[in-house]
């Protein structure tokens, strides 16, 4: 590269110098002709042909490159000449326009002559012209001396920057190579590198030091000013590169600092190990914070509850395991999606309004929803919450959802039986205000049953007592149904206490035309529990 650019150079400037000595040759040609010129103005005025003659010869013969000179007048008639063997007559024939005033290059048998033209005036009058040949050999031979000298010192210079650049790559090259190499190390992976030269002296060796506590103490890759938490007593645990200034006063920096190509192979050097101890922290941190992305994955997957998340455009960037598997999706088509995307419009529009309400504001939502399905429906209790960055800036929502359709129910059944225990103290009630009656009618028809003999009374009077007897026990099962007693487990015939709450029911369910058939397991083994709760739970399913 150098040989080529000291070419190229020298074939620059030989190619200008040989423009520049042409040039300067024409120059010399016009001004021999214009001077020429001037001083035939008077001989021809005066058509004094002896020193016309006079005058081009002394031209002619005081410059060996001018190879003729001929003078005409007017009308292009020659006047006088410097030609031995007779004028060519081809000459009158070229470089007749008078108003160009550059030369004409001539190809003759004597080579190729540069033909110049002058005019002579006096005042406007046009006395003649004054021609002049100069030989474009003699600048020829001069250019190609000039492109000798020339291609000879850009050979010097650029043999001279070859020696030079050798030695320069010897001292300087081979460091840069160094340099390099370690980058490529690097590159591959490979921190465990040295760029820079190992010292003659440490710095405990030049300084004498004991102290094998410091960071700088056996440490060879690195000098003691990049480090932090040395011990000098200059440094005051100060961390480079503010120690800097402290540290070029001491005598360990003035011995150990280099040039400009060992101070950054030094500062490779801490880099490289600086990257390395950077990049084992990042992977333990990177293994860390893996462990805890898969325990939250697992947490979220695992939870019933419903689990999303989403940025400021409302665009899903996560979705948990149960909200995908209700609406019926994979986790990977609902990242990067929206609402519109995923359910139907009137819903979606109605989230996305509700959603950048929250973004907008701040606040946390807290409703419960409801979904038909067909397997009935389905409530669930559903916050939003906006999401914060380190700048307390809103990025995106939290939605949390749990299904609460049993719990709905289970509330259902407590307000029901509720009811039901309400009827039950009333139906205690109204059997405490009717037992007296029924005693009384019970005991009359009886009484009645001791006096009478006619055979169709007694009968009559055996049904009443009948029905009577009937009564009282439907109050009696009620005044124990409403009885509020304590919770007692204990061996439960499960058949028995269904025929029991049958009993209380059947007679409404009979003006209901709507007859109880009982096809109970004589097998079923008793339970243990509370009898009266276990008849509440029979009394709920038959109101049901």
């Amino acid at each position: 590269m150098l040989v080529v650019c000291g070419l190229s150079i020298g074939l620059i400037l030989s190619a200008m110098s040989s423009k520049a000595l042409l040039e300067e040759g024409k120059k010399r040609g016009m001004a021999l002709t214009s001077g020429l010129s001037f001083r035939l103005g008077e001989p021809l005025l005066a058509m004094d042909l002896l020193q016309m003659k006079n005058l081009i010869d002394n031209v002619h013969s005081q410059y060996d490159d001018v190879m003729y000179i001929f003078l005409l007048d007017a009308s292009n008639n020659i006047l006088a000449h410097t030609f031995t063997g007779g004028f060519p007559i081809d000459l009158l024939q070229v470089n007749l326009d008078s108003r160009n005033s550059k030369p004409l290059l001539l190809a003759t048998e004597r080579g190729r002559i540069y033909d110049f033209k002058a005019r002579i005036v006096l005042g406007d009058k046009n006395l003649g012209s004054v021609r002049l040949g100069l030989s474009r050999s003699d600048l020829d031979a001069q250019i190609h001396r000039q492109q000798a000298i020339s291609l000879i010192t850009t050979l010097g210079v650029v043999s001279l920057g070859i020696v030079l650049a050798l030695w320069f790559s010897r001292t300087v090259t081979f460091r840069l190579n160094r340099l390099r190499k370690s980058a490529e190390e690097i590159v591959k992976g490979n921190l465990d590198v040295q760029a820079g030269f190992s010292l003659e002296k440490n710095c405990w060796e030049i300084t004498r030091c004991e102290k094998k506590e410091c960071p700088a103490y056996g440490d060879t890759r690195r000098r003691c000013w990049y480090l932090p938490g040395t011990l000098c007593p200059d440094c005051n645990g100060k961390e480079y590169p503010f120690k800097i200034e402290s540290c070029r006063n001491c005598p360990v920096f003035k011995h150990n600092f280099g040039d400009e190509l060992q101070d950054l192979a030094e500062a490779f050097d801490v880099m490289a190990v600086t990257v390395k101890n950077h990049i084992e922290e990042l992977t333990e941190r990177e293994k860390t914070i893996g462990k805890q992305q898969r325990l939250l994955k697992t947490i979220m997957d695992v939870t019933p509850d419903f689990i999303t998340l989403q940025d400021r455009d409302l665009t899903y960037t996560f979705a948990g395991k149960a909200f995908c598997e209700y609406f019926g999706f994979q986790e990977k088509d609902v990242i990067g999606k929206t609402d519109f995307d995923l359910f139907p419009e009137h819903q979606a529009d109605l989230t996305f309004h509700e959603d950048k309400q929250i973004l907008i504001t701040g606040h946390p939502l807290v409703k419960e929803i409801t979904f038909e399905r067909p397997d009935g429906r389905k409530w669930f209790h559903v916050v939003k919450v906006p999401v914060y960055d380190q700048d307390n800036s809103i990025i995106g929502l939290l939605l949390t959802a749990r299904d609460i359709t049993m719990l709905k129910q289970f509330q259902e059944q407590l307000v029901q039986s509720q009811k039901m225990e309400g009827l039950g103290r009333l139906a205690g009630g109204v059997a405490h205000e009717i037992n007296t009656p029924l005693g009384v009618i019970l005991g009359y028809s009886q009484l009645m049953l001791d006096d009478v003999n006619d055979a169709e009374l007694r009968e009559n009077l055996k049904i009443i007592e009948k029905q009577a007897k009937a009564c009282r026990k439907i109050v009696s099962d009620l005044l124990g149904f409403s009885r509020h007693s304590h919770s007692v487990r204990e061996k439960v015939d499960v058949n028995a206490s269904i025929r029991e709450v049958i009993a209380l029911v059947e007679h409404a369910f009979f003006l209901n035309r709507i007859r109880i058939i009982q096809a109970l397991d004589a097998t079923i083994a008793p339970l243990t529990g509370d009898k009266e709760q276990l008849q509440q739970v029979w009394l709920i399913f038959y109101s049901c």
